[in-house]
């Protein structure tokens, strides 16, 4: 982060990146989440029923909304977060995408909500078109 014409001394802040977009995760809701379930869970870490083939990590690693791993593992089909952590198997989390356009296209619809309520489906016609 950076200041600019400012006369104040302001001490510079050292943080951790991770917590940090985690923060303004908490902050701004995101637009585009994948609704994922948990399906392994352990004291100090949980994994989820997603992966590479589903959130596009090719800009960030995908995060869930709330809770701010320690460290991640991502393969094809399952993410692993680490931390301590209050989840359970079945319990469904928001998993914010790595990369929206990607993972859209990777869907055959996508669910409009407001306030965890689906208002409409639509196709994404636009999947496979890029040529």
């Amino acid at each position: 982060l950076e200041y600019a014409d400012s006369d104040e001394d302001i001490p510079e802040i050292s943080c951790d990146p991770k917590r940090l977009r985690q923060v303004f995760l908490n902050i701004f809701d995101n637009a585009l989440h994948v609704i994922c379930t948990v399906i392994s869970a352990d004291e100090d870490h949980f994994v989820i029923d997603a992966g590479v083939k589903s959130l596009c990590p090719d800009q960030d690693m995908p995060a869930i909304d709330g809770f701010v791993a320690e460290r991640t593992k991502i393969n094809e089909e399952h993410m692993i977060f680490y931390g301590l952590h209050n989840y359970k198997v079945g319990d469904m989390v928001k998993v914010i995408p790595g990369h929206c356009c990607s993972t859209v296209n990777l869907y055959d619809t996508i669910n409009f909500a407001v306030e965890e309520e689906i208002v409409e489906t639509l196709a994404v016609t636009s999947r496979g078109k890029s040529q």
